[in-house]
């Protein structure tokens, strides 16, 4: 990501069966490696699609790239 600034977005991926760690992942990803979201591939831990609801109602904190 760093060789090609603004063409290429990086997205976390996380264990949709442990939440907490999910959350903690998805903030390091953010403020550490500079990534956009997260994927979520419910189908593979055998869940239902994800609420539609906006990252940011989730993690709100996450959407400051300033600090």
């Amino acid at each position: 990501m760093d060789q090609a600034p603004g063409r290429l977005l990086g997205l976390a991926a996380a264990d949709l069966m442990r939440p907490q760690e999910a959350v903690r992942e998805l903030r390091r990803a953010v403020r550490k490696l500079g990534f956009v979201g997260l994927r979520l591939v419910p189908w593979l831990w055998g869940l239902p699609a994800p609420d539609p609801a906006p990252p940011e109602s989730v993690a709100p904190e996450t959407t400051d790239r300033t600090a």
